[in-house]
């Protein structure tokens, strides 16, 4: 079977920073609604560091997600371990005994970790949170140009998207860019993807952060559409 649940769909209750509803796997793609889980998704496709395996991250999200407080907790003997599980991951905890990895920590750790091998990170955000600087910074009218060419000449790629990036930060009910945009971006990843240009794919739906689960489904559905993913939420 090359799709299925590793976390079962509980329903579409709140996300927030820590709970988790669901996370879905197809190959290497990966579909949450909570970002905490992306790093270990990223892992696995990834194994342990590697410097002679040279790797790109792409993270499109309207928050940074990066967050250091995790790092001082981490122990980087973690994705070492191939057998270390999703589980383990989901419960860490750090020494206040309070959940480690959560919705906007989650990305300092594996560049922490990975930063030997990972030679080009490129962030399009909406300024919000604490950053960590990026190798480059895509404002949302230069998305499309500067990617292709990013994608092409940088490979492979580990591609992060929350779909909150879409949505302005103070209107929800519609997305800042027309649909027909947002399926012309995918489309530009999927050809990518072809292309054997990425190696791990996490799309996540932040409800929360879209003005809901509504708002996250409706631009999930092009993501699905483009990439020929038969994938639904039962409930």
């Amino acid at each position: 079977m090359t799709s299925s649940f590793l976390i079962p769909f509980e329903g579409r209750n709140s996300s927030g920073p820590e709970k988790i509803n669901f996370l879905w796997k197809n190959k290497n793609i990966y579909i949450m609604d909570n970002h905490r889980l992306a790093s270990w998704c990223w892992a696995q496709e990834l194994g342990p560091v590697n410097p002679q395996e040279p790797i790109h991250l792409f993270h499109l999200d309207a928050h940074y997600d990066c967050d250091p407080v995790a790092v001082d907790h981490w122990n980087k003997s973690h994705f070492k371990h191939v057998n270390f599980s999703l589980n383990e991951f989901i419960h860490l905890k750090n020494t206040n005994g309070k959940t480690l990895i959560l919705w906007d920590n989650y990305l300092p750790v594996f560049l922490n970790e990975y930063r030997a091998q990972i030679k080009k990170t490129i962030f399009a955000t909406h300024d919000i949170g604490l950053k960590e600087k990026a190798d480059d910074e895509l404002k949302p009218y230069d998305l499309l140009k500067p990617l292709d060419d990013y994608l092409l000449f940088h490979k492979p790629w580990i591609v992060n998207i929350d779909l909150d990036y879409f949505y302005p930060r103070h209107d929800k009910d519609h997305p800042f860019l027309h649909p027909e945009l947002i399926k012309k971006f995918f489309k530009l990843l999927k050809l990518n993807y072809d292309e054997g240009h990425i190696k791990v794919l996490t799309v996540c739906l932040s409800p929360e952060c879209c003005g809901g689960w509504k708002q996250a489904e409706s631009l999930l559905s092009i993501f699905l559409e483009t990439f020929d993913l038969s994938f639904s939420l039962s409930h």
